[in-house]
């Protein structure tokens, strides 16, 4: 799959649950949403090796946001500002879907 991909692709709401996360061996822009809604839980982006950058919403918290980038071989979590340079330097295909939906992830 090239890395032209401008829309996430869905998985499944309890996909983190699942026994196997089944990542391609391709490049993937993906969001996993909240049971029962159409609301964003996950959103993230896996080069076929790694997930590179991945915004989280955590339940438990209510809601708030953890961003986590890829940074020497591992996830670390991010501030809002370094997520949002990381993922345009690292995925600029993947911005305008992101800032079209500012408020409906809760970046705003």
């Amino acid at each position: 799959m090239p890395d032209s991909i401008l829309e996430p692709l869905p998985l499944p709401w309890n996909f983190w649950d699942s026994d196997s996360f089944d990542f391609p061996e391709h490049r993937m822009f993906f969001f996993i949403p909240i049971k029962g809604t159409s609301d964003v839980a996950s959103l993230g982006w896996w080069d076929g090796k790694e997930i590179i950058w991945l915004l989280e919403h955590y339940h438990a918290s209510g809601n708030e946001l953890i961003f986590y980038t890829f940074k020497d071989e591992e996830m670390i979590e991010s501030s809002k500002q370094e997520w949002f340079a990381y993922a345009q330097e690292n995925t600029p295909q993947c911005m305008d879907w992101i800032l079209f939906r500012l408020s409906e992830l809760k970046l705003t």
